[in-house]
């Protein structure tokens, strides 16, 4: 009985033992890395000394207290890293050791790195620098680059419901109140009007548009995806709700519109799919999404404009590759701070 328990604490120990003591967590080994990024280990020994940070063999940080992470240039990447991580603890008579090699880029391999703004409705009473925050995109750490507490100049584009269930007083109203957020815009600051039933107008700019009369189906989807952002772009969106005459379908359209640039405040007047997809557009985008009423469209778009005017920005440079999804997580690293909400993602081309 001694014998069988010695064994089983021989090889629990040997298991033990296997598991690994220190860890890279970013960059990972045979990853790519270019410019400015993280290096960000994490270790099992404790209690802790000190965990030493070699890059090619150069000493380029030391950490006492996780996370154990420093900024690092990796400049253009054409080169592999050796990285190198000791970890000292129990006074010094413990030690591990954890080494990774970055891949470098091939010869002539191209790279696009994405400038991402994240609008976020913070709780805070602070100012906030970027380390007041990580950020993870797909998983992988993101150097956050810059923290705005209010946003830059912006396109607004007020996007208005004119089918047939919209009647020509409340499509007048909507363009009213939209006159009149305009009159809160900061310098910089410029405004279309896309207009759309079953068919979608051109945008014109706001002090040019005239009302117009409702008639015909809805293409909801259609009309949000045809708005094509270049640049940082808000889409305060008024419409009962109903899309039944989109060529686009849900997902090809969520695509379209739910990308980097862009973010979507809208007004629903009525339910159904059509406000459902509002719904999920301003969770993705970081915007906002109102049920309002024919009595309260000019109050309930003032305060959209109020909302999304008092927002933060977070905004980074993204290391991913590839098309698609995009998912962002956002964490506060400062005590008192607090996401109320925040831009969950964007489709990469």
């Amino acid at each position: 009985m001694i014998l069988r328990l010695l064994l089983l604490l021989a090889m629990t120990g040997t298991a033990a033992a296997a598991e690994p003591q220190v860890r890279f967590l970013a960059p990972l080994d045979g990853a790519r890395a270019w410019g400015e990024g993280w290096i960000e280990v994490e270790t099992s020994l404790r209690p802790l000394g000190r965990v030493e940070i070699r890059v090619d063999g150069r000493l380029v940080g030391v950490s006492r207290e996780a996370p154990h992470r420093l900024p690092f240039d990796f400049e253009s990447g054409e080169r592999s890293r050796a990285i190198r991580a000791d970890v000292f603890a129990a006074d010094y008579g413990s030690r591990a050791r954890a080494t990774i090699h970055t891949a470098p880029f091939e010869l002539g391999e191209a790279v696009t790195i994405d400038w991402v703004e994240v609008p976020v409705r913070l709780r805070t009473s602070t100012p906030l620098s970027p380390a007041a925050f990580r950020l993870f995109e797909n998983g992988v750490e993101q150097r956050v680059r810059e923290v705005l507490p209010r946003r830059g100049p912006a396109r607004f584009v007020f996007v208005i419901d004119r089918s047939l269930s919209m009647d020509d007083e409340l499509i007048a109203r909507a363009l009213a109140g939209s006159r009149e957020v305009a009159r809160s815009f900061r310098d910089g600051d410029s405004a279309e009007v896309i207009f759309f039933n079953h068919r979608v107008s051109n945008a014109v700019p706001l002090g040019e548009a005239d009302a117009v009369p409702s008639a015909g189906g809805t293409a909801l989807r259609d009309a949000l995806a045809s708005i094509r952002p270049s640049s940082r772009t808000i889409a305060l969106v008024i419409s009962d709700g109903g899309d039944r005459n989109s060529f686009l379908g849900r997902e090809e359209a969520l695509e379209a519109v739910a990308v980097g640039n862009l973010s979507i405040h809208a007004l629903a007047l009525g339910g159904g799919a059509g406000a459902e997809f509002l719904r999920e557009l301003a969770r993705r985008t970081g915007g906002s999404f109102r049920r309002t009423t024919r009595a309260r469209l000019e109050t309930d778009l003032a305060a959209a404009y109020a909302d999304l005017d008092g927002r933060w920005v977070v905004a980074y440079q993204s290391g991913n590759e590839g098309a698609g999804w995009r998912r962002i997580e956002l964490r506060p690293v400062v005590k008192g701070v607090r996401v109320e909400s925040a831009r969950t993602g964007y489709y990469a081309e």
